[in-house]
């Protein structure tokens, strides 16, 4: 099994950033199941309002669930509270459709959403898929992020 997801993930990040995001963090873990997660800037112009309510917002990706948008506040007495929602988006969503997802939490405008280019590799589910089992479709899905040549949204 591959476990080389990173450019998968850095393809969510750029799409993220070409939309007006800024990100402060970005990794992929090659723990089973396969993960990762993207840290935004919850202060950053194009996060709005809603972001800004919480202290650290993340998107985080996990093979077996897909995207999901986790938020943290600090409470009194400085114990965090985490608050994890999820995308409904297909498993290997394209990475403009993550954005598209963000921008919908953050509540940017619709004409902005809107003004967002359609996913260069389109969104592929695989409601079957499992880590422990050998998946060549879901691997071959997730390799074309790693050809030098793919486009990044």
């Amino acid at each position: 099994m591959s476990t080389d997801h990173g450019p998968y993930i850095a393809a969510v990040q750029e799409a993220l950033i070409h939309a007006g995001f800024e990100t402060l963090n970005e990794h992929a873990e090659d723990e089973d199941p396969r993960g990762g997660g993207i840290q935004l800037d919850p202060r950053s112009p194009a996060a709005a309002d809603w972001f800004a309510n919480w202290d650290e917002v993340w998107l985080g990706w996990n093979e077996d669930r897909g995207w999901a948008l986790v938020c943290t506040e600090e409470l009194a007495g400085g114990e965090p509270k985490t608050f994890t929602f999820d995308s409904h988006l297909p498993r290997l969503a394209a990475p403009v459709s993550v954005v598209r997802m963000a921008c919908g939490h953050a509540g940017v405008s619709v004409q902005a959403i809107d003004a967002l280019p359609e996913p260069a590799i389109p969104d592929a589910d695989f409601p079957g898929h499992s880590f422990l089992d050998d998946d060549p479709v879901f691997e071959q899905a997730l390799a074309r992020y790693r050809e030098p040549s793919c486009p990044r949204s």
